[in-house]
């Protein structure tokens, strides 16, 4: 599930009335709100969730690379699973990955980039986020998923809907051989803690 920027309250509203959706991206870094506000949308989430639930912060670039360090260094307390597109350029993505230890996560510096494998160029993300609409379709998020060698989640509205009839599902859904979850390639529940390319889903 998503969970926008809104109050603290309607961040737990929206979890609670998710079905049992295990995981939430969380939106930060809105334009005219505080770090105050993203610590408790987050918490709230948290709190709502449990202490298993999965929390992705997303930020759509929205911090500086000063203001993402100060912000991950307040929001990794909540055990986030990664930080998505914290900071917009891949270069200041590569310096925030070498300040933190929460996993950076690149989005737009794929898909609106000229050169989408230059996140790996520059060693500046730990996880693909690949869009399938705005990357050109199936056929050329495959391509990218193949060849940019990082682990891949797949972030699409059709994707979401109707993931049992998607040719990204289909192709990745595999079985992992240490947790033994079927999943979306490569994120089954090992990760991020014990996942290992030769272990799990590959």
């Amino acid at each position: 599930m998503t969970v926008p920027a809104v109050g603290p309250e309607r961040a737990a509203a929206i979890v609670r009335a998710s079905g049992g959706c295990r995981t939430a991206k969380v939106k930060v870094a809105e334009p005219g709100e505080q770090l105050a506000d993203d610590i408790a949308r987050v918490e709230a989430v948290r709190d709502a969730l449990g202490p298993d639930g999965r929390i992705r912060v997303d930020a759509n670039g929205g911090w500086s690379l000063d203001a993402a360090h100060k912000a991950l260094s307040e929001l990794k307390r909540f055990d986030l699973e990664y930080a998505e597109q914290p900071c917009m350029s891949v270069e200041d993505l590569a310096a925030l990955r070498r300040r933190t230890d929460v996993p950076i996560a690149a989005d737009e510096s794929i898909r609106r980039a000229d050169d989408p494998y230059r996140v790996v160029a520059l060693d500046a993300a730990d996880i693909a986020v690949l869009k399938v609409q705005p990357l050109g379709g199936v056929a050329a998020c495959l391509e990218i998923a193949q060849r940019i060698g990082l682990p891949v989640v797949v972030s699409s509205r059709r994707w979401r809907r109707r993931r049992s009839a998607s040719p990204l599902g289909s192709r990745w859904r595999r079985r992992c051989r240490s947790c033994r979850t079927h999943v979306g390639w490569p994120l089954c529940t090992c990760w991020p803690r014990t996942w290992s390319p030769t272990r799990c889903c590959r």
